[in-house]
């Protein structure tokens, strides 16, 4: 995914219709996970929470240099993507 907002624009210019399917709607539930996860008890999903968080980290650090300039967090970063997209920030399906 994040090399596709580095060499195109396009996923960030376009604007999904549906909230089911919408990037900008749904990917903080993506960031809820790996938060709830990373206490886990199985060193296993503290693992892939901590895969997941990285790359959430890295995708909200090239939307906000390349698009938003928000600053802040990768929720604060989110939270301006789905504003750009004309979304609420989702917390789940």
């Amino acid at each position: 995914m994040s090399v596709d907002f580095q060499q195109y624009a396009e996923p960030h210019c376009f604007h999904d219709g549906d909230d089911r399917t919408s990037l900008a709607r749904q990917i903080t539930w993506a960031l809820n996970l790996a938060d709830q996860a990373a206490g886990a008890r199985h060193p296993d999903v503290r693992l892939s929470a901590a895969v997941l968080r990285a790359a959430l980290d890295d995708l909200a650090a090239i939307l906000d240099e390349r698009f938003l300039h928000a600053g802040g967090t990768a929720r604060q970063v989110f939270a301006a993507f789905a504003d750009d997209h004309g979304r609420h920030a989702g917390g789940g399906a």
